[in-house]
């Protein structure tokens, strides 16, 4: 393992280690049964975040932050900014590779979730500002994916008890 991908390591566990005093879900340390396919969503979560961060870490050039993690982005895909529909290669428009190299990513939420369209029962979730952005930099002929690390200022999902049964 090279020092950048032990370092990545690093830094993942130390989101993973974070316990909130409040009501957050950490999509790195926590699953919520009847949301989550179960205890391993938390470890395909980890490791998709991993897979993100490995090509950018020496090529990025950009940071583009945004405000907390969305219920229907970085929550099941573990990725910020970042829908499960993209890292699955279920999404229209972004493709898994532009997202991380090798095979594609998989599936952490339920597809029988409460109350599931027919496309989140299918494919997952996508997630509407998640294909906006990405929408702009595929649009954009200045920036390749890893030409940014897109990040949450809070990385953790809030919530209210009653939202999650």
């Amino acid at each position: 393992m090279s020092q950048t991908q032990q370092k990545i390591r690093e830094f993942v566990a130390g989101i993973q280690a974070y316990i909130s005093p409040v009501n957050v879900i950490n999509p790195w340390r926590d699953y919520v049964t009847g949301y989550d396919i179960g205890p391993e969503a938390v470890k395909i979560r980890s490791e998709h975040l991993v897979r993100y961060l490995e090509p950018r870490m020496s090529k990025a050039r950009y940071i583009f932050i945004a405000e907390a993690v969305g219920y229907q982005g970085a929550r099941f895909s573990g990725v910020p900014l970042t829908s499960e529909r993209m890292v699955t290669g279920n999404h229209s428009l972004v493709n898994h590779q532009m997202i991380f190299s090798g095979e594609p990513g998989v599936r952490t939420s339920l597809p029988n979730i409460a109350k599931p369209n027919r496309s989140q029962a299918l494919y997952g979730f996508a997630e509407p500002t998640a294909s906006i952005i990405w929408g702009e930099v595929l649009s954009s002929l200045r920036w390749k994916p890893t030409d940014l690390i897109f990040w949450n200022i809070y990385p953790f999902h809030p919530y209210q008890t009653s939202e999650t049964g």
